[in-house]
Protein backbone atom coordinates (compact mmCIF):
# COMPACT_ATOMS: atom_id res chain seq x y z
CA UNK A 1 0.00 0.00 0.00
CA UNK A 2 2.71 2.77 0.66
CA UNK A 3 4.72 1.75 -2.92
CA UNK A 4 1.77 2.34 -4.15
CA UNK A 5 0.75 5.65 -2.29
CA UNK A 6 4.50 7.15 -3.00
CA UNK A 7 4.06 6.06 -6.90
CA UNK A 8 0.96 8.31 -6.89
CA UNK A 9 2.57 11.12 -5.11
CA UNK A 10 5.24 10.85 -7.78
CA UNK A 11 2.76 11.10 -10.13
CA UNK A 12 0.84 13.52 -9.00
CA UNK A 13 4.56 15.89 -9.02
CA UNK A 14 5.26 14.98 -12.16
CA UNK A 15 1.93 16.01 -13.01
CA UNK A 16 2.23 19.14 -11.54
CA UNK A 17 5.91 19.71 -12.87
CA UNK A 18 5.03 19.98 -16.07
CA UNK A 19 1.57 22.30 -15.66
CA UNK A 20 3.94 24.82 -14.49
CA UNK A 21 6.88 24.56 -16.93
CA UNK A 22 3.94 24.60 -19.56
CA UNK A 23 2.79 27.79 -17.78
CA UNK A 24 5.86 29.62 -17.90
CA UNK A 25 6.86 28.44 -21.10
CA UNK A 26 4.26 30.63 -22.58
CA UNK A 27 3.98 33.34 -20.43
CA UNK A 28 8.32 33.65 -21.27
CA UNK A 29 7.06 33.63 -25.07
CA UNK A 30 3.99 36.71 -24.85
CA UNK A 31 6.60 38.89 -23.54
CA UNK A 32 9.32 38.13 -26.44
CA UNK A 33 9.20 38.67 -30.73
CA UNK A 34 6.64 36.82 -31.50
CA UNK A 35 7.10 38.85 -35.49
CA UNK A 36 11.05 36.87 -35.15
CA UNK A 37 8.64 33.57 -35.29
CA UNK A 38 6.80 34.91 -38.42
CA UNK A 39 10.33 36.29 -40.41
CA UNK A 40 11.79 32.62 -39.81
CA UNK A 41 8.83 30.74 -41.28
CA UNK A 42 9.21 33.08 -44.29
CA UNK A 43 12.51 32.44 -44.78
CA UNK A 44 12.46 29.08 -44.47
CA UNK A 45 10.04 28.31 -47.12
CA UNK A 46 12.71 29.72 -49.76
CA UNK A 47 15.82 27.16 -49.36
CA UNK A 48 16.20 24.21 -51.82
CA UNK A 49 18.69 22.33 -50.76
CA UNK A 50 17.88 19.17 -48.71
CA UNK A 51 21.01 18.27 -46.20
CA UNK A 52 22.72 20.93 -44.21
CA UNK A 53 25.47 20.90 -41.78
CA UNK A 54 25.88 22.54 -38.12
CA UNK A 55 29.44 23.05 -37.57
CA UNK A 56 30.20 22.72 -33.56
CA UNK A 57 33.21 24.52 -31.69
CA UNK A 58 34.36 20.92 -30.10
CA UNK A 59 38.22 20.38 -30.57
CA UNK A 60 37.40 17.34 -33.33
CA UNK A 61 35.90 19.96 -36.00
CA UNK A 62 39.16 20.99 -36.95
CA UNK A 63 39.88 16.99 -37.70
CA UNK A 64 36.72 16.99 -39.13
CA UNK A 65 36.45 19.71 -41.39
CA UNK A 66 40.56 18.62 -43.10
CA UNK A 67 38.83 15.19 -43.70
CA UNK A 68 35.51 16.41 -44.46
CA UNK A 69 35.98 19.81 -46.32
CA UNK A 70 34.12 18.61 -49.52
CA UNK A 71 31.39 17.13 -48.25
CA UNK A 72 30.58 19.68 -45.88
CA UNK A 73 30.60 22.56 -48.85
CA UNK A 74 28.35 20.42 -50.94
CA UNK A 75 25.78 21.09 -48.30
CA UNK A 76 24.28 24.31 -46.53
CA UNK A 77 25.99 25.67 -43.57
CA UNK A 78 25.18 26.95 -40.21
CA UNK A 79 28.33 27.87 -38.08
CA UNK A 80 28.33 29.34 -34.35
CA UNK A 81 30.50 31.55 -32.65
CA UNK A 82 33.89 32.32 -33.33
CA UNK A 83 34.41 30.05 -36.44
CA UNK A 84 34.29 33.50 -38.64
CA UNK A 85 37.84 34.20 -36.91
CA UNK A 86 39.62 31.26 -39.24
CA UNK A 87 40.71 30.73 -42.56
CA UNK A 88 38.31 27.96 -43.12
CA UNK A 89 35.47 30.52 -43.01
CA UNK A 90 36.30 32.02 -46.24
CA UNK A 91 36.34 28.31 -47.79
CA UNK A 92 33.37 26.90 -46.29
CA UNK A 93 31.04 30.06 -46.89
CA UNK A 94 28.25 29.40 -44.30
CA UNK A 95 24.98 30.17 -45.46
CA UNK A 96 23.79 30.48 -41.56
CA UNK A 97 25.65 31.73 -38.13
CA UNK A 98 24.51 31.71 -34.87
CA UNK A 99 25.07 33.88 -31.74
CA UNK A 100 23.80 33.41 -28.55
CA UNK A 101 26.24 33.82 -25.75
CA UNK A 102 25.25 36.56 -23.69
CA UNK A 103 28.73 37.84 -24.64
CA UNK A 104 27.74 39.42 -27.46
CA UNK A 105 25.07 41.71 -26.03
CA UNK A 106 26.26 42.87 -23.07
CA UNK A 107 27.65 46.39 -23.36
CA UNK A 108 30.82 45.74 -21.15
CA UNK A 109 31.60 42.39 -23.47
CA UNK A 110 30.68 43.62 -27.02
CA UNK A 111 33.59 45.73 -27.60
CA UNK A 112 36.65 43.65 -26.12
CA UNK A 113 38.78 42.25 -28.60
CA UNK A 114 37.63 38.88 -29.84
CA UNK A 115 33.77 40.36 -30.65
CA UNK A 116 35.18 43.75 -32.12
CA UNK A 117 37.71 40.62 -34.07
CA UNK A 118 34.49 38.49 -35.40
CA UNK A 119 32.39 41.74 -36.68
CA UNK A 120 35.58 42.54 -38.70
CA UNK A 121 35.62 39.61 -40.38
CA UNK A 122 31.22 39.52 -40.93
CA UNK A 123 32.09 42.89 -42.97
CA UNK A 124 34.52 40.85 -44.62
CA UNK A 125 31.40 38.35 -45.59
CA UNK A 126 31.44 38.36 -49.79
CA UNK A 127 28.51 35.94 -50.24
CA UNK A 128 24.74 35.90 -48.79
CA UNK A 129 24.44 34.64 -44.95
CA UNK A 130 21.71 34.92 -42.25
CA UNK A 131 23.03 36.16 -39.06
CA UNK A 132 20.72 34.39 -36.22
CA UNK A 133 20.60 36.89 -33.23
CA UNK A 134 18.41 36.05 -30.20
CA UNK A 135 15.33 38.29 -30.02
CA UNK A 136 15.74 38.28 -25.94
CA UNK A 137 18.49 40.25 -25.58
CA UNK A 138 19.49 44.23 -27.13
CA UNK A 139 21.15 43.46 -30.16
CA UNK A 140 21.69 47.51 -31.17
CA UNK A 141 25.43 47.70 -29.81
CA UNK A 142 26.37 44.16 -32.75
CA UNK A 143 23.45 45.28 -35.10
CA UNK A 144 24.93 48.50 -35.38
CA UNK A 145 28.66 47.41 -36.17
CA UNK A 146 27.78 44.95 -38.80
CA UNK A 147 27.56 47.31 -42.46
CA UNK A 148 27.51 44.00 -44.77
CA UNK A 149 24.41 44.32 -46.76
CA UNK A 150 25.62 40.17 -47.81
CA UNK A 151 24.57 39.97 -44.18
CA UNK A 152 20.45 39.28 -43.06
CA UNK A 153 19.63 39.87 -39.58
CA UNK A 154 17.33 37.78 -38.28
CA UNK A 155 15.90 37.32 -34.52
CA UNK A 156 15.18 34.04 -33.04
CA UNK A 157 13.23 33.08 -30.21
CA UNK A 158 15.63 31.45 -27.68
CA UNK A 159 13.28 31.07 -24.79
CA UNK A 160 13.41 27.17 -22.93
CA UNK A 161 10.33 25.92 -24.16
CA UNK A 162 9.77 22.64 -21.12
CA UNK A 163 6.34 20.90 -20.19
CA UNK A 164 3.80 18.96 -22.35
CA UNK A 165 5.33 17.39 -24.91
CA UNK A 166 2.46 18.19 -27.64
CA UNK A 167 2.41 22.05 -26.45
CA UNK A 168 6.08 22.05 -26.77
CA UNK A 169 6.60 20.15 -30.14
CA UNK A 170 4.01 22.86 -31.45
CA UNK A 171 5.92 25.98 -29.71
CA UNK A 172 9.10 24.33 -31.56
CA UNK A 173 6.75 23.78 -34.76
CA UNK A 174 6.50 27.97 -34.45
CA UNK A 175 9.62 28.91 -33.85
CA UNK A 176 8.68 30.19 -30.71
CA UNK A 177 11.02 28.72 -28.04
CA UNK A 178 13.67 26.14 -27.82
CA UNK A 179 14.35 23.12 -25.73
CA UNK A 180 17.12 24.84 -24.24
CA UNK A 181 19.44 27.92 -24.93
CA UNK A 182 22.50 26.73 -22.91
CA UNK A 183 24.19 25.66 -25.55
CA UNK A 184 24.22 27.89 -28.84
CA UNK A 185 24.00 24.39 -31.02
CA UNK A 186 20.35 23.25 -29.99
CA UNK A 187 18.56 26.48 -30.92
CA UNK A 188 21.03 26.13 -34.20
CA UNK A 189 19.65 22.24 -34.88
CA UNK A 190 15.50 23.52 -33.98
CA UNK A 191 16.22 26.30 -36.78
CA UNK A 192 17.33 23.88 -38.98
CA UNK A 193 14.39 21.59 -39.07
CA UNK A 194 11.96 24.11 -39.23
CA UNK A 195 14.13 24.71 -42.01
CA UNK A 196 12.90 21.72 -43.08
CA UNK A 197 16.22 20.04 -43.72
CA UNK A 198 15.46 16.53 -44.41
CA UNK A 199 19.40 15.59 -43.32
CA UNK A 200 20.86 17.43 -40.52
CA UNK A 201 24.98 16.64 -40.15
CA UNK A 202 26.69 17.68 -37.07
CA UNK A 203 30.22 18.63 -36.68
CA UNK A 204 32.02 19.34 -33.40
CA UNK A 205 29.39 18.35 -31.16
CA UNK A 206 30.79 16.61 -28.74
CA UNK A 207 29.34 17.84 -25.03
CA UNK A 208 32.90 15.88 -24.02
CA UNK A 209 33.47 18.41 -20.64
CA UNK A 210 32.91 15.51 -17.57
CA UNK A 211 35.58 13.77 -19.16
CA UNK A 212 38.05 16.40 -18.44
CA UNK A 213 37.04 17.74 -15.04
CA UNK A 214 39.64 17.23 -12.49
CA UNK A 215 40.11 18.28 -8.41
CA UNK A 216 43.26 20.20 -7.36
CA UNK A 217 45.20 19.84 -4.57
CA UNK A 218 42.14 22.50 -3.13
CA UNK A 219 39.40 20.52 -4.14
CA UNK A 220 38.76 23.10 -6.53
CA UNK A 221 37.40 21.27 -9.56
CA UNK A 222 38.45 22.83 -12.94
CA UNK A 223 39.11 21.17 -16.70
CA UNK A 224 39.95 22.42 -19.84
CA UNK A 225 37.14 23.87 -21.90
CA UNK A 226 39.09 23.40 -25.21
CA UNK A 227 37.47 24.44 -28.20
CA UNK A 228 38.48 23.49 -32.07
CA UNK A 229 40.79 26.40 -32.57
CA UNK A 230 41.59 26.96 -28.63
CA UNK A 231 43.42 24.93 -27.35
CA UNK A 232 44.09 26.01 -23.49
CA UNK A 233 40.63 27.45 -21.98
CA UNK A 234 40.96 26.69 -17.90
CA UNK A 235 37.95 27.04 -16.20
CA UNK A 236 37.49 26.76 -12.87
CA UNK A 237 33.86 25.70 -10.49
CA UNK A 238 33.18 27.76 -7.30
CA UNK A 239 32.47 25.81 -4.51
CA UNK A 240 28.80 24.33 -4.91
CA UNK A 241 28.45 25.22 -8.40
CA UNK A 242 29.95 21.47 -9.80
CA UNK A 243 26.15 20.26 -8.76
CA UNK A 244 24.52 22.83 -10.92
CA UNK A 245 27.32 22.55 -13.83
CA UNK A 246 25.80 18.77 -13.78
CA UNK A 247 22.45 19.58 -14.01
CA UNK A 248 23.26 21.91 -17.13
CA UNK A 249 24.82 19.24 -18.64
CA UNK A 250 21.72 17.27 -18.40
CA UNK A 251 19.17 19.95 -19.68
CA UNK A 252 21.44 20.20 -22.63
CA UNK A 253 21.46 16.11 -23.54
CA UNK A 254 17.87 16.27 -22.50
CA UNK A 255 17.73 18.83 -24.79
CA UNK A 256 19.13 16.31 -27.31
CA UNK A 257 16.57 14.31 -26.60
CA UNK A 258 13.89 16.33 -27.27
CA UNK A 259 15.30 17.91 -30.82
CA UNK A 260 15.32 14.29 -31.78
CA UNK A 261 11.34 13.42 -31.23
CA UNK A 262 10.87 16.64 -33.06
CA UNK A 263 12.68 15.59 -35.67
CA UNK A 264 11.01 12.53 -36.17
CA UNK A 265 7.26 14.33 -36.45
CA UNK A 266 9.15 16.73 -38.94
CA UNK A 267 10.68 13.52 -40.83
CA UNK A 268 14.14 14.97 -40.72
CA UNK A 269 17.04 12.81 -39.43
CA UNK A 270 19.40 14.22 -37.29
CA UNK A 271 23.15 12.34 -38.01
CA UNK A 272 26.11 13.27 -35.62
CA UNK A 273 29.23 12.61 -37.44
CA UNK A 274 31.50 13.90 -34.40
CA UNK A 275 34.12 11.73 -33.64
CA UNK A 276 34.20 11.23 -29.44
CA UNK A 277 30.67 12.65 -29.22
CA UNK A 278 29.29 12.17 -25.81
CA UNK A 279 25.80 12.93 -27.44
CA UNK A 280 24.08 9.75 -27.60
CA UNK A 281 20.24 11.15 -28.54
CA UNK A 282 20.55 10.94 -32.44
CA UNK A 283 22.22 8.69 -35.78
CA UNK A 284 25.98 8.15 -34.93
CA UNK A 285 27.81 8.34 -38.42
Amino acid sequence: MGIKSTGIKIKIYEFTHKVIDTIFSILSILTSSVIASYKIRTISKTQTNSCCCVLGNAPSLQDSIDRDTEFIKQKDVLAVNFFAEYDCFLDIKPNYYLLIDPEFFNSKTANNFKVLKLIERFNCVSWKMILFLPAQFNNFTLKNKILNKNINIVKFNANRVNGFNIVNNLLYKLNLGTPSSRNVIIPSILLMINFNYKNIYLFGVEYSWISKIRVNEHNRFFWNDDHAFQKKNIRYLAKGEYKEWLKAVYSMLDAHERLENFSKLKKCRIINKTKGSYVDAHKNE
